[in-house]
Order: structure tokens, then C-alpha cells, then sequence
């Protein structure tokens, strides 16, 4: 392989985590891409072809597996070759304690036993929604040794997974150690967009409070377009004004700083008045209102620094 790194002076080995770059937002390797690499996608579904799709433009070599022989009809099969990368792109569905997690263990259990070739570091790069300390369990389990671990979460909306995966926003990757992040750091210099290197429980953390803040969103202007409907105001042109106007959606790095509870002279009494009204009028949001009300304490109990509003 003709990989190019050099490591970066900061990195943490430390035992507890394997290898965590931080939270630097670029790579600890200057990688550059190598010759192209052989992949082999497990789960065919928008994200497995996605991923599969912007891995064969930038000319690597690319098979597919899926226990739905319907669903990889139009894509080349794996033939049991040996392979570089498994990309492990299965569904978690919600489960009473978070992601029935049994698909992604059971994709593992697959991707570990996929031959390696000679003399190269294997990876597997999970791409599933997680919880929160999931990719660990995949090492303690038993994958450390077998091939290096790196948790690359997809971002991609489903109708529109193949134009953002070719081209994404950004990349927020884990891996389990250098070796691991020198190969990766190879595969994403093909991508023009930044990458950000975080711990797994960061990267996991990251991927489903994106799509939190998503269905956050959403809720938020749909609950403001029926308070101006329910009092004989148009919620289209509403929730245009509100698009405009809002701070939040002006500038997206407002309130990003972790551990900074809201203060001034305006949120906290708006939070409070808003989640009055809401409570004796009926409308809907009273529940979120009273929920960021007790959020935001709880952050300020231990945080001196607020934003202000």
C-alpha cells in the first residue's frame, strides 16, 4: 500500500481508549490518497449503496453482501475474495434500552472472518446508528486483533444518501489506532471535505444528536406554526419569519459550545412565559418547554459561563 502519514504530536494511546485523537477537526495523519483498496459492503440497503457507490468513483474496488438476495440483484456480489475495508452498513431498529444492536454484531461476526490480504491492516467501518459506548462492546467482544475498528457514521437523508455520501459535508470518524487511522486518513483524502476525528463515544454521540436535532427542528417550527394557526395567523408565512429571524438558524454556531447553559434577560423568561401559555391554553410544546427548562439548569448548576439571549 502507498500510504502516506505522519502522526500527530497530540495523540493519545492511552489504554482506556485505544487511540483518541480529540476533538480535532482535522486529520492526526496528513493522509494522502493510495492505491485503490478492496471493499466489501455488508447491507445493501441507501446507506450501503451510498457508501458503495462514492468508494467506486474514487476507483476502489467494490462487492456487496446482504442476507436479502433481492436487494443486491444489480450489484456485484462478493465472491469471498479477500478485502481491505467491510463496511458494515445494517438498520438499527429502537429497542427498549436504545438500537437492537443484533444485526450489527451479527455483520461483525461476518466481517471478522472476511479474509485479509497479506500483509495489510484490515478494517471494519461501521456506519449504523449507535447509542453511546456500543462500538467498545464490539472490541471487547472479541474484533480487536481480528481487523482495526473505525466508526464512520453516516449523515445522509435516505432519498438523497447517493449525492451526499459522494459529497459530503463532512466526516466524522473513530478508530481504534494508528494503524487503523492511516489507512482511513488514505480513503477520506479522497473526499474534499473536512474530517472530524473524534473518540467512538464522541463519533456515536455526534451521529444520533444530529439526527435529534433534526426531529428537534422539525418540532420546533411545526409546534410555532400551530400557535400563529390556532390564533388565525398563516403558518407557512410564520415559519418563514421565523427561518429568517431566528439566531439559530442565521448563524449555525450559535449555542454549539458544550457546557454554556442560556441566561440574559431574554431566553430564560421567554422559556418560562412560553411554557406557561402553552400549559393554560393548551397548545402544544408545553412538555419540550418544561424539558429545556429543567436541561438548562441542570448545565448551569455546573457551568458558571451562559450564553447570553
Amino acid at each position: 500500500m502507498l500510504l502516506r502519514a505522519r502522526p500527530h504530536a497530540g495523540l493519545d494511546r492511552g489504554p482506556r481508549s485505544r487511540y483518541l485523537p480529540g476533538t480535532m477537526s482535522r486529520s492526526p495523519f496528513d493522509g494522502t490518497p493510495g492505491e485503490p483498496l478492496r471493499a466489501l459492503i455488508l447491507g445493501c440497503g441507501p446507506v450501503g449503496r451510498a457508501t458503495g457507490a462514492a468508494l467506486a468513483r474514487r476507483g476502489h474496488q467494490v462487492a456487496y453482501r446482504d442476507v436479502v438476495a433481492a436487494a443486491m440483484a444489480d450489484l456485484p456480489a462478493d465472491n469471498g475474495d479477500a478485502r481491505d475495508l467491510v463496511y458494515v452498513c445494517v438498520g438499527t431498529a429502537a429497542a427498549a434500552a436504545g438500537f437492537d444492536l443484533s444485526a450489527v454484531r451479527a455483520a461483525l461476526a461476518v466481517a471478522a472472518a472476511v479474509p485479509v490480504p497479506g500483509g495489510v491492516h484490515g478494517v471494519v467501518v461501521v456506519r449504523s446508528t449507535l447509542t453511546p459506548g456500543a462500538c467498545e462492546s464490539f472490541l471487547q467482544a472479541g474484533l480487536a486483533g481480528r481487523r482495526g475498528l473505525c466508526y464512520q457514521p453516516a449523515f445522509c437523508r435516505e432519498g438523497r444518501a447517493l449525492a451526499e455520501e459522494d459529497a459530503p459535508a463532512a466526516i466524522v470518524a473513530a478508530v481504534d489506532g494508528p494503524a487503523t487511522a492511516c489507512l482511513m486518513a488514505s480513503v477520506f483524502a479522497r473526499f474534499p471535505c473536512p474530517v472530524h476525528w473524534t473518540g467512538f463515544a464522541g463519533a456515536e454521540t455526534a451521529k444520533l444528536w444530529a439526527n435529534l436535532l433534526n426531529a428537534l427542528k422539525i418540532t420546533a417550527f411545526n409546534t410555532a406554526a400551530a400557535w400563529a394557526e390556532a390564533h388565525g395567523d398563516d403558518p407557512a408565512v410564520t415559519a418563514a419569519a421565523l427561518a429568517a429571524a431566528s439566531l439559530a438558524v442565521r448563524e449555525p454556531a450559535y449555542g454549539t459550545r458544550p457546557g454554556t447553559p442560556f441566561a440574559g434577560r431574554c431566553l430564560p423568561k421567554d422559556l418560562e412565559a412560553a411554557g406557561a401559555f402553552a400549559a393554560a391554553t393548551g397548545l402544544p410544546g408545553a412538555e419540550l418547554l418544561a424539558a429545556m427548562k429543567v436541561l438548562n439548569a441542570r448545565t448551569a448548576a455546573v457551568a458558571p459561563v451562559a450564553t447570553d439571549g
